[in-house]
């Protein structure tokens, strides 16, 4: 056996998605060995394709920008216009050689192309189609389009993020589009995997809504179980304290503290010299300690003041205190643990480094599998190598716009 192969070695993704959530769940199979062929419009690139377009004009540089590059790098890009038959037909030809059908349309489009599930499985029985709609195909919402933000309000995370005396923020990140990418993926191993034992392929549907909510799931029984609404408590957790973010010695340095039981607290306190006041019996408990917690903060934020954050954080660490950097970008790249772990991998034949999974195989190595393709390159693979096209059906694709090989 090959110690090199990859999981997924050998599968073919047709990857209709778009935005992030699409690109972050087919980007993963990718960085898995899979095959996935990224189709979009020739002339309507998606939002992120256009932005790289225009940075590689600006600085002359080969590189995508990193966002795109990340959730795209590996991939295969093939433009074709499915609103033309002939889009479509070209569609089906590769449903026939493919495994998987990836997208986070709303449910009619897919429907209006006459490729929903039933009609993708008449063509190839063994399909595995994973579709992403924001809030589901059935229900008021359905035909909604939406990014994660807008999931991440229609949930309640939103309500649940941001500062107690301030409006309802988003997260920092893409929450929601990350969450339900990583899922996709799951879903189209737990497809392979029924696949495997029935010989059949099947619809699986991930709508962003429903996965996010998975997330929240002390808020919605809390709010089941005891009638309360779980709200904006900026960095503090609803059993620990302390658990907050504590400015530092220095400017914007900051450090994450979270304290779970009494002998976290313990040895907090005794790092922090045994002050006197955390003797007092209003920091005695767990429960008493949760109740005084602003007071509680302002003393532990006297003390941090002084520390350098990441000497601190390190000091906190090895007497055993749940303590962590708030990290500028230049200190994430070079954070030891994730050094440790070779987080940070080169491009194949390439200096330019990216992220890797973040999970590894004890004996499998999952090394980057290349840049971001560029749009359109790799028509001729795919008409020629894959659907074995001739010159001249290819050229009357091309004069009608059908597909394309790049940008104008």
């Amino acid at each position: 056996m090959n110690s090199n192969a990859r999981p997924f070695d050998g599968l073919r993704i047709l990857d209709l998605s778009q935005g992030v959530v699409g690109p972050v769940g087919g980007g993963i199979m990718t960085d898995m060995g899979a095959e996935v062929i990224k189709i979009e419009q020739p002339a309507r690139a998606a939002a992120a394709r256009s932005n790289q377009q225009a940075a590689r004009r600006l600085s002359g540089q080969a590189q995508a920008p990193e966002a795109f590059n990340i959730h795209n790098r590996g991939k295969h890009h093939f433009p074709l216009d499915l609103s033309k038959p002939e889009g479509i037909e070209i569609f089906k030809e590769l449903v026939k050689i493919s495994d998987v059908v990836f997208e986070n349309f709303s449910p009619r489009v897919m429907t209006n192309f006459g490729l929903e599930c039933p009609a993708l499985q008449e063509i190839n029985p063994r399909t595995i189609h994973v579709a992403m709609p924001a809030f589901g195909s059935t229900g008021p919402y359905r035909n909604l389009i939406s990014q994660g933000p807008g999931v991440d309000a229609m949930t309640g995370l939103s309500e649940m993020t941001g500062y107690a005396d301030s409006m309802p923020l988003k997260p920092g990140n893409y929450y929601a589009d990350y969450m339900n990418g990583l899922l996709s993926s799951y879903c189209i191993l737990t497809g392979l995997f029924a696949r495997k034992q029935t010989g059949r392929g099947q619809h699986i549907e991930a709508p962003m809504r429903e996965v996010q909510q998975h997330a929240l799931g002390e808020a919605l029984i809390d709010y089941e179980l005891n009638g309360r609404i779980q709200t904006r408590q900026a960095n503090r957790h609803v059993t620990m304290a302390p658990h907050n973010v504590y400015r530092c010695l220095g400017d914007d340095r900051w450090i994450a503290i979270a304290i779970e039981t009494d002998d976290e607290w313990s040895k907090l306190v005794e790092a922090m010299g045994s002050p006197l006041w955390a003797s007092e019996e209003r920091f005695a408990t767990a429960l008493s300690r949760y109740q005084h917690q602003t007071d509680m903060d302002d003393l532990i934020s006297a003390w941090t003041a002084a520390q350098d954050h990441v000497e601190l954080a390190r000091r906190l660490q090895g007497l055993g205190v749940p303590a962590g950097t708030v990290q500028h970008p230049d200190q994430v790249f070079n954070d030891p643990q994730l050094a440790e772990r070779g987080f940070f991998r080169p491009f194949p034949e390439s200096n330019v480094l990216s992220v890797s999974l973040g999970f590894k195989y004890a004996d499998t190595p999952l090394p980057i599998p290349g840049p971001a393709p560029e749009f359109g390159e790799h028509t001729d693979y795919v008409l020629r190598e894959l659907l074995n096209f001739s010159d001249a059906r290819i050229d009357l694709l091309k004069e009608k716009n059908v597909i394309s090989y790049g940008l104008e």
